[in-house]
């Protein structure tokens, strides 16, 4: 396939958006939330005296349901906290796909991937990322891309999620 080029631009919003909902699907946050909702509920059960679960006032358990309800939220805002402080995430980038890998343009910088570099590939609503890690990677609009791109871009990554 010919070299192609795309722009790409991602809002702040969408981008707390994807990383909340990535968070909120792993199944560990899914078992601490669900964990968290039972102990509060309890707690608040025992407080109203419907129910006697806890020999003394369920405070401990209040506290650490709300612990474990609001802990992927801590963890989300520190990589929210990232997008505001680095100017690459929210700036325009452009994207110029080849058989050997890619290169990507943004106001203040040049830099070249090759496809080996790539971990693996993943797709949330609007955006394809290809990662670099299990942390980082690129979002790539896919809005832009045409099926035969998709197609290609799949073909080249090792892994897709």
């Amino acid at each position: 396939m010919d070299n192609f080029t795309i722009s790409s631009t991602i809002t702040q919003r969408e981008y707390n958006k994807m990383v909340l909902l990535r968070q909120y699907k792993r199944p560990v946050t899914i078992i601490s939330t669900i964990i968290g909702v039972f102990a509060i509920l309890f707690s608040i059960l025992d407080l109203l005296h419907v129910v006697n679960c806890y020999d003394n006032p369920p405070y401990l358990q209040l506290f650490c349901g709300t612990f474990l309800i609001l802990l992927p939220l801590f963890a989300t805002y520190a990589v929210i906290k990232r997008f505001r402080s680095n100017p690459l995430f929210s700036g325009h980038l452009s994207y110029t796909f080849g058989e050997s890998g890619y290169k990507l343009e943004g106001e203040t910088f040049k830099s070249e991937f090759s496809w080996t570099n790539v971990i693996y590939l993943s797709e949330t609503g609007k955006f394809l990322i290809l990662h670099h890690s299990k942390i980082s990677g690129h979002f790539v609009d896919k809005t832009k891309l045409t099926p035969e791109q998709m197609f290609f871009l799949r073909s080249k990554v090792r892994s897709f999620r």
